[in-house]
């Protein structure tokens, strides 16, 4: 049994993680007190800004003073931010001066390897949830990214067939709660849901919406200048992001898949992931997500 912590966890993807801790209701969720004896800390901190990303160096200090903590896992669930920041990936975008987050992340990981602390960086390349929504409450603002399933578009990266991985949040979830079992944790977690290319996605939606989407497509010069097919699914964030910056993540993400930082299999093909060690767990199908949320 695990005495875990997570920071984080009253929102967002930490409250799905905290949801299937207790569902297993084999380890026990505290609040960070030193008083509790914690050995595990998982933080889901949003690292958007300067002042997350000092709370979570400080976390980690805490973690690394506290006499207890053997364990820690940062806030990451993403792509292999270390290996991308080596291949100069996010690149940096008009729009993005002061968007620092994949350095963060990197930063985060520097300040675990000065401790004594053991620790892992859950991989799951991108979140299947976005393309249910509004059929499907999603655990992180709503974005549409490459397809708008619910307004019929798609802003297509390159020639939409490079691999993507997606993955949901439940089995993310799921299998950091899994991972708890394990005596030691590898400094990468690999937890790949399913992998399917843009085309299959916007293929899918088409057929169960029953309709021919708006299909535009973004050559990876234009993405390169952050200039990205508007989605109107994303009308609602850019009430409170500047458009400029919100185009610029966009494109580094589009630029992420076509360069294949969200292919998860291929990146961990040398390596044993969490699906490995747990093969009894089934992550969700992307083409039964959006049958489940959009079939008629």
């Amino acid at each position: 049994m695990a005495r875990v912590a997570v920071a984080g966890g009253t929102g967002g993807l930490g409250q799905r993680i905290v949801e299937a801790i207790c569902t297993k209701q084999k380890h026990v969720i505290f609040l960070l007190s030193r008083a509790n004896q914690i050995d595990t800390v998982i933080s889901t901190i949003g690292i958007l800004s300067e002042d997350a990303h000092v709370a979570q160096l400080n976390l980690i200090d805490g973690a690394a003073r506290s006499g207890t903590v053997t364990r820690f896992a940062p806030s990451e669930f993403g792509w292999d931010y270390v290996e991308a920041e080596n291949q100069g990936y996010p690149l940096l975008l008009p729009g993005m001066d002061t968007y620092k987050s994949s350095s963060y992340k990197v930063e985060a990981v520097k300040k675990l390897k000065e401790t004594h602390l053991g620790f892992t960086r859950f991989i799951v390349g991108f979140l299947l949830d976005y393309y249910g929504h509004p059929r499907e409450t999603v655990c992180v603002t709503p974005l549409a990214v490459v397809v708008d399933v619910e307004h019929g578009k798609a802003a297509i990266p390159g020639t939409g067939d490079d691999p993507v991985t997606l993955t949901h949040s439940l089995d993310i979830a799921r299998f950091v709660t899994a991972s708890l079992d394990f005596p030691d944790w590898p400094e990468r977690s690999w937890i790949i849901g399913d992998t399917v290319t843009w085309n299959q996605m916007l293929r899918w939606a088409e057929e169960f919406c029953g309709q021919k989407f708006d299909i535009h497509h973004d050559s990876e010069v234009d993405l390169k200048n952050a200039v990205i097919t508007e989605l109107p699914g994303n009308d609602a964030a850019l009430a409170v992001v500047p458009k400029p910056l919100l185009d610029a993540i966009r494109a580094n993400w589009s630029i992420g898949f076509i360069k294949g930082h969200f292919n998860l299999p291929s990146q961990s093909a040398s390596m044993e992931t969490l699906n490995d060690k747990l093969p009894h767990m089934k992550p969700i199908e992307a083409k039964e997500f959006l049958r489940r949320c959009w079939g008629k």
